[in-house]
């Protein structure tokens, strides 16, 4: 689960009995996460809580499911995607939630560019999803471009741009 406000999402999935890992850039979020699950009669123990620089290994384990919420930057977006990309199966479903004002062509376009084929459903609430799947080919580019291998098709391999480093040289 990335980007989950105050742990509504992990709350629901740990009484449904799955196994959480949960990340946020947000340190006020993840301690209402972890307030959320107490109250709620669920131990905080069981959650796998992550900050936005530590990424789980998923060596050892393969999600079956990514859920998140759509950060406020693009930026933050595509370097999350990105690591998706290059880190999950091929085959892993991503669903994103967020405000329809907040998801415009551009998004679908990065998640097609980063993780696949993806679909938007019809906004209800003000609110709408975006579905993906991880193609292999999109995480073959991903893998490539994280080892700095050029891009198959020629050119230099995708960078993410999050976090920005080195901005004063």
């Amino acid at each position: 689960v990335l980007n989950d406000s105050f742990g509504a999402l992990a709350c629901a999935l740990r009484l449904a009995g799955y196994e959480v890992r949960w990340q946020s850039d947000s340190f006020i979020a993840g301690s209402a996460c972890r307030r959320n699950l107490a109250d709620n009669g669920l131990d905080p123990g069981e959650v796998v809580f992550l900050d936005s620089l530590t990424w789980p290994d998923v060596s050892d384990w393969a999600p079956d499911l990514v859920l998140m919420q759509l950060p406020k930057s693009k930026l933050m977006l595509e370097f999350q995607l990105g690591f998706l990309a290059a880190s999950l199966p091929a085959g892993t479903p991503v669903c994103a939630g967020g405000m329809t004002r907040d998801i415009h062509d551009s998004t679908s376009r990065l998640f097609e560019r980063l993780i696949g084929p993806c679909c938007t459903s019809l906004a209800s609430h003000k609110a709408r999803l975006v579905h993906a799947t991880l193609s292999g080919e999109r995480q073959q580019a991903a893998l490539a471009a994280a080892a700095g291998v050029v891009n198959p098709g020629g050119g230099p391999p995708e960078r993410n741009a999050w976090p920005r480093v080195n901005l004063l040289d």
